[in-house]
């Protein structure tokens, strides 16, 4: 999601979006890639969202609203947001164990059952 967000920043940033017909097609393109504007109704299966609270890159807002649209849609879904860590993963060891352990039981409560 984030690479098209930012494929859509440098499109709206580029010298021909002073063109109309070139920015409607920007936004146009950003409409049809957005995970967050074409979800289907059925057949989507539970997700994991990772995001840090303290991301030094990346705001965690946009994982917090990807998951919130997605629970609407698909509620075995999970998110993961602790407060510790960040976009360079600067958390110990035992915070990357606990992560694990938590991808493990998504697989296991949502694949494997």
């Amino acid at each position: 999601m984030l690479a098209l967000y930012a494929a859509f920043r440098r499109c709206k940033l580029d010298r021909g979006i002073r063109r109309p017909e070139r920015r409607r097609k920007c936004a146009r393109t950003w409409k049809r890639l957005s995970p967050t504007t074409t979800f289907q109704t059925a057949g989507i299966t539970p997700a994991l969202i990772t995001t840090n609270l303290s991301d030094d890159r990346v705001h965690p807002a946009h994982a917090l609203k990807f998951y919130a649209k997605l629970r609407g849609i698909s509620p075995k879904s999970w998110l993961y947001a602790p407060d510790c860590g960040g976009h360079t993963g600067n958390g110990t060891q035992e915070e990357a164990a606990e992560e694990l352990a938590l991808v493990l039981r998504f697989l296991n409560e949502t694949v494997c059952n």
